[in-house]
Parts: C-alpha cells; structure tokens; sequence
C-alpha cells in the first residue's frame, strides 16, 4: 500500500467515538467531524502532501465547543489518519477509515445551537425556509460554516456543505470561496459560493451550481422587537424559525420570511440541462393585481419621468412587460406563451412597491430593478419588479424586462464571466456597499459562449452601482483598453445575446434509422479515423420479419452547426427474433488499444446476448465473433423495458471492462439491475460479477441507456443510466449517476438525479454517452467547464406508425454528464 497516493475514505470514526465526513479535490483535503456526546463540531481545510495533511479546524456552533487552531496529521497503514505533534484542541488524535452507510443511524441529526453571537459577529445557527441550517463561524478574515438539511434517523441529509470563505477586502461584509459536498449528504456537486451578512442579521448568498443556488437565512432564537396582539408596545424576544414562519415562544406565529427576498437572485450561466426550457416554451403569468390603476393615481404627479403621473407610468409599465414578450418571441428562438393549467414550470411578473435599494444612506433616492432566477428553476418562479408608486415615482421600461426574461431563459451577467479580467477592470471603491456582490465573478458551470460582448444587454454599464456624488455616480467597470464602449444596448439583445439563447435551445438532431419497428436502441461516440473529431454511431435493434437485426449509422457530428452528416450504413445479424432492449459501446476488448464493437440485447427468452466486433474502425463487421450469453444465461427479470452497455477501465489495470445494464418492470417502481464483465477471452467470453442494484425513477420506460465518465478526474469513474420516462405527454430523460465506482464496480454511496426533455412522445429504443466535446477538436467551441457532454439519444416512434420509418433524435446536453 502506497500511503503517498492511496484515497482518502468518505468517511471516519475518531478515537473518542465521533464521526468524520471527508473529501479531498486535488491536494486540498476538507471534513467535518461532530460528536454530540463531547459536543464539538469542527470544519478543516488543509493540504495534503504525500502522507501527511496540514491544516486548520475551526469549531461551528452545532455544538457547544469554541476551539480552533492547526493540526498535521500523517496518513497510516490501514488508511487511519494519526495526529503529530501539538493538538492545539483537537478532540481525537486517530481516525479510522468506516463505511458511512452502516452508520446511518448514528449520524447526528440537526440542533438549534450550540452557540452565538455576542455583540457585533455574525456566529451562530442560521435557518432558510427550506429547512436547511447553517452553523455559521467568523474568525479574522474567514467565514466558515457547515451546512445540513433536515433528515430523520437512519436517513442521510440530502444537502451536507462546508463553506471555507475569504471576506473581500473592499467589502468586509461580503465574502466568497469554495462551498464542497460532503458525504454525510446525497448531493455531490461543488462550486463557489458568494454570500453576504444583512442587517438585520441574516445570511444570503448564491452559488454557481445547482443545488444551494440561493439563499436566505436567519438567525435561530434570534432576539427581536416583537409586538405580540394586546401588548402595547414591542419588546425583545427570542424569534425562531418553524418551515417558513417566524415564531415565539415555540407556537406563536409573528411573521413568515420574506418570500421576495428568498426569489431574487444574483445572476451568473446555465449549463446545468435541467435548468434549460423543454421546447424553448416559457409559459408566464402577469400579476396585474399590483398595475391596477385606482382612483386617485392620476393625482400623483412624477417629475423627471416618461410619465405624467402615477397612473400613466402603471399604464406604461404594463405596455413595456407586453412589449419585452413581443420583442423576445420576435427576435430569439424562445417562445413566451401565457401559461395554461397543464404547465407545472413558469414564470410570473410579480411587482413589489418597495424599491430594491437606495442610492443614499437616508433612503431618499430608491433604485429601480427587476430581479429574476437563472434558467428554469421548476413551479412557479417570479420576475420581480419595482412597481411606481408615491413613494417610488418612476417606472420599469422595456430594456429591464428583456434583461431580466434574459436571466429567466438561462443568461448570466457577461460582466461576471470567468475571463471578465481579461476585458474589464472592477473598481470595488466605486461601487456602492449594497451592489458590490453584483461584480463578483463567478467560478465555473458555466458556459462561454461566444466572446466576450461589451454591449451585451446582460452586461452592467461603465457606471452601474456607482456611488453617487452630487449628479455624477462614479466608474464602477472600466474596460480593457480604454477607449472600449461598455454596457447593454438601451432595449434589446445583441448578436451576442441571440446566439447565446440559440445555443441552449438547439432543435433535436434527427436522422432516419431504416427501421419501422425497433426493439431497442443505442448510441456510442468513438473515433473512426484518429483525426481530432469523433464520430458518432448510432443504432437500432430492428424488429424486421424473421431474424431481428442491428442498423448501424457512422455519422459526424458538427457541434457548431448543431448538424449530424452520415457517411456509412451497416447491418448486422441479430440475436433473436424479438427483443426488449439493446446497446452499443466501444472500447478496447483484446488487448491491443484497438476499438472493438460489443452490441448487446435482451433476448425475449428473457436472457442478455452479446456480440463483440474485432478492431471495428479497420475491419468494420469483418472480425465479428459469435454470440455469448452473459452470466451464464441467467435471467435478470421477465419484464425488462430496456438494455445499456457501457465500457470502460474500472478496476485500473488498463483493460477495458463491460458494463452491461437493465432496467427491470416488475409490479410497482422499476429497479436497475447491472453486471460488469472482467477479463474477456479469444472467444469473447467474460468472467461475470453481479448482478448490482439500484432504485428506478419511473414505472415505464421506452428506453434505457449506460455510459462511463470520470467528472472529477480522480481515476474513479462514475456511472451514468437513461430512463427513457414513458409519461403522458411528451417523454423524459431521467438520468441516474454512481459516483466513485470502485474496483468492484460500486458507487461510494453518492447518486445524483437529473431530468431533461427528450423531444419524443413514443419511442423504440434509447441511448446517452458522455464525451467531453471541445477539448482539442478545432472544429468545435471551447467549452471551459471540464465537465463530460451527454448526448441523449431516442428511437422516436410517432404514433406507433409501423407504415414508415423511425428516426433517431439527438440532443447534446452541455456538461450534462455529471
């Protein structure tokens, strides 16, 4: 055992009976360990450096403990951690690695506290109204805090961060650094995270990534001015959070948290495929109710305004929101549609009459906005806006409502790009206290596309946020070089802004299978020719008369033009007369780096058949062995409603293994049922482990797919499923991924589920694969993000037509392979 490189574990018991939840990316190694019994809960950062970690804890208050300081600990025989020298605090002096999931009933559940505050810091135990808390710790320059959903006993939380911050110089209250997934919870996505303290006390913030995207938390058992019904006058009181209510004494109710807070959202790019709108279709509702004109309005007379008085400027409001829906469904790919009762996901204009923020210090001068979500964040989600009224006497035009549809259909602020320091300077002391979080740049998941638009309408202008100093605010963005025109165009997009929208709503790739009748599908991105593009082959398991068949299609892909170009078309003999199921994956299966062909179906006898092709990019279909059974010929169900193949080295020993998957309708939820063959012979034989299983996401599919990737570049691969979601309407991918596959083919426990549209009502088959697309090919964009591409791929089969052809129907979700 090389303890310089051997993986740390998920999970550890200390020495003195507490438990440890643990990642490293890269070099930097992060936990957080708790033991009620001793109460103490501590986050760590550190380095690791061969065998030995050298770092900082810092106790949170979930507990009562207060201690902080360094510690270098040195990995040891068996993967225990052991401390050097001086503890500085440090409850333990030995970890042990543990398997977390036989210790789902000792995982300590959420408390209210274990400390806070006294005086001017921000310590303590903060709650969102989603239930999520936030044990929250400031020392010198560094914010940290651990934060876990609500979870019973014997469960794991889903969402489980720790946020090692970095206060930003020019803006003490405002800080930003890495917020990672630990494994006490279900989620594994990591990113930035930005995040502010308000006043009154409360905790808000955002991330580039999906989960934690917003939030806004207050204080548990904070002290607050409350008038309760009877009393004649407001006195200071413990106030906690019951879901969504603020409340005293346990169960009386004085407030709830305020809803427009927790909806506004700073923006930044989406390449998260779930957060994109199926079809481009964004359905919204007006809330005319805060437009009405009453009697009286048209007394309230505005100066230094479009309108004359306050029932015009109501009047013009309402035009520009209709006028904003009319520009974009005229000049971009979306389609804005007023919602109907069949619509789950959709926006609503929501006016609010407080302005969302002061130019000055005495609140005499309001600033006018509008805030939105980022891309399509599932129910109901508003567009906010500030509404004219006495006390705010301007009104929204036009170029703000089509900034903010911007932010709704996916667009991030281009002046928060990850290469914004390339084009433009920041001027932090320019900038106003409450915009500066506004400028901060985002991190990663997201998508460059195209470059970088000084005119961009999602781009602030030069003196955006500004400080205002008599009548002139001061430079907030300077551009590089000088002399460069900045900010959004007065009322529309650019060139720019277009294409970005048109890039994350490309129609469906479709190409004609040959096929009327399929039992199955697959998809499996290779390369044919070594030159720097891969190709793509696609195929489907044709249900013809007598002896089934696999229809091959080798196909290039244009990632620029969205466009597929097929060159060749194959056909090779079946494995039956029916099947429920079929895939297609290449890899290198005899030893030789070459791409061989395995085709795989389940055998209406109810049995896994395969087929291996040597050396398919030479000899296409000429080196093809016989047909195998797998697993002995032992069945894995009697109603099987898809099959997936995927291949790849999952034991490390630089031979490439097959992972041959199933999705299993038995009465009631489907299951996944998987096997991996090991060590092929000459004669394409396996040595079979499995089979595996996993909880499904639906109770009928039309397909299913597999695919391998490695997110994280951490020689673990994960392991992705397709169900091709057979509901009413129009389908659905639902993807299933395994993270950390180990040597045995078994995940460390993390599964991430995703949904994406599939543009396709009746189907005969379905596929994904994962491959990271513009890395090195000249002929596609460069996508920064270092995440896998997932084309989703299904046999569409409209109306069940079998009088002519199917056709396949590609998308290519961006980093959709995570």
């Amino acid at each position: 055992m090389n303890l310089e490189t051997i993986d740390l574990a998920p999970g550890y018991v200390t020495n003195d009976g507490g438990i440890a939840y643990l990642r490293q990316i890269d070099d930097i190694v992060y936990w957080f360990a708790e033991h009620p019994g001793r109460s103490y809960a501590h986050v760590f950062r550190g380095r690791r450096i061969g065998s030995t970690i050298t770092g900082r804890f810092i106790s949170v208050p979930k507990f009562t403990a207060t201690a902080n300081g360094r510690v270098t600990l040195s990995i040891i025989a068996g993967g225990h951690l052991r401390l050097q020298g001086q503890a500085n605090g440090l409850p333990y002096s030995i970890m042990r690695p543990c398997n977390l999931s036989q210790l789902r009933a000792q995982l300590p559940l959420q408390t209210d506290g274990g400390f806070r505050s006294h005086g001017t810091d921000f310590d303590g135990t903060y709650q969102d109204d989603r239930g999520r808390r936030f044990y929250l710790r400031t020392v010198g320059d560094k914010v940290v805090f651990f934060a876990e959903s609500r979870f019973q006993k014997g469960k794991r939380p889903v969402a489980a961060y720790f946020y090692f911050g970095t206060r930003i110089e020019a803006s003490p209250r405002f800080s930003s650094g890495p917020m990672i997934a630990l494994p006490k919870g279900q989620r594994r996505a990591n990113g930035g995270f930005s995040m502010g303290f308000g006043d009154p006390k409360s905790i808000s913030g955002r991330s580039d990534f999906q989960h934690l995207q917003n939030i806004l938390a207050v204080p548990m058992a904070e002290r607050m001015q409350v008038q309760l019904l009877g009393e004649p006058d407001a006195r200071l009181r413990d106030v906690d959070i019951r879901g969504s209510l603020l409340t005293v004494e346990g169960d009386i109710v004085v407030g709830e948290m305020q809803s427009g807070l927790a909806n506004a959202s700073y923006a930044l790019s989406v390449s998260s495929g779930a957060k994109l709108w199926p079809d481009c279709r964004v359905p919204y509702e007006i809330d005319a109710s805060s437009l009405v004109v009453r009697p009286g309005d048209s007394d309230v007379v505005f100066s230094g305004s479009n309108a004359p008085n306050l029932s015009s400027a109501k009047i013009q409001t309402r035009q520009a929101i209709d006028a904003a829906i009319e520009y974009v469904n005229a000049n971009t790919d979306f389609r804005w549609v007023p919602k109907t009762s069949a619509d789950d996901d959709y926006v609503v204009f929501t006016g609010l009459e407080a302005p969302c923020d002061y130019e000055d210090t005495d609140r005499s001068q309001p600033v006018f906005c509008g805030r939105s979500k980022v891309g399509r964040a599932g129910g109901r989600q508003d567009i906010l806006f500030t509404i004219p009224s006495q006390q705010a006497r301007n009104f929204i035009g036009r170029g703000t409502f089509v900034h903010e549809m911007g932010h709704a259909m996916g667009l991030f602020h281009e002046h928060t790009r990850i290469d914004r320091d390339e084009y433009v300077q920041i001027n932090w002391n320019g900038i106003r206290e409450s915009a500066k979080p506004n400028f901060v740049k985002r991190t990663s998941n997201g998508l460059e596309i195209g470059p970088y638009d000084f005119r961009s309408n999602m781009h602030y202008g030069a003196r955006t946020g500004g400080i205002l100093s008599g009548n002139l605010r001061a430079r907030t963005i300077i551009p590089r070089p000088e002399g460069q025109t900045i900010g959004s165009l007065p009322s529309g997009y650019t060139r720019g802004d277009i294409d970005a929208l048109g890039a994350m709503c490309p129609d469906p790739v479709q190409q004609d299978t040959r096929s009327r009748r399929g039992d199955g599908g697959g998809i499996a991105i290779t390369n044919l020719d070594n030159d720097p593009r891969m190709e793509v082959v696609l195929m489907t398991y044709d249900d013809a008369n007598g002896q089934n068949s696999f229809k091959l299609d080798l196909c290039d892909y244009e990632e620029t033009g969205n466009r597929l170009t097929c060159f060749e078309q194959l056909q090779l003999d079946g494995l039956g007369h029916r099947g429920n199921g079929a895939g297609i994956a290449f890899g290198d299966l005899d030893g030789f780096n070459s791409d061989d062909m395995l085709v795989a179906v389940y055998d209406g006898g109810n049995l896994i058949k395969y087929r291996i092709c040597r050396d398919f990019a030479d000899d296409r279909l000429g080196n093809c062995l016989s047909s195998r059974q797998a697993m002995g010929g032992q069945s894995l169900g009697s109603n099987i409603d898809g099959l997936g193949v995927a291949i790849g080295d999952i034991d490390g020993e630089g031979r490439d293994d097959v992972i041959i998957g199933v999705y299993d309708n038995p009465d009631g939820q489907n299951k996944i049922k998987y096997i991996i063959g090991r060590n092929p012979t000459s004669l394409g034989n396996f040595t079979w482990f499995g089979p595996f299983q996993e909880d499904g996401l639906s109770h009928r599919s039309d397909g299913f797919g597999a695919t391998l990737f490695d997110s994280d570049n951490n020689g673990r691969p994960e392991l992705m499923f397709a169900i091709l979601d057979d509901s009413s309407g129009s389908d659905h991918f639902k993807t299933v991924t395994l993270y950390n596959l180990n040597t045995l083919g078994i995940s460390d426990g993390t599964r991430l589920e995703q949904r994406f549209h599939a543009h396709s009502s009746s189907s005969d088959g379905a596929g994904i694969a994962a491959h990271q697309f513009g890395d090195g090919d000249p002929a596609t964009p460069s996508i920064n993000d270092g995440a896998p591409d997932l084309f989703l791929m299904s046999v569409d089969d409209p109306g069940n037509d079998d009088e002519r052809n199917n056709r396949y129907k590609l998308r290519l979700i961006y980093s959709g392979a995570q």
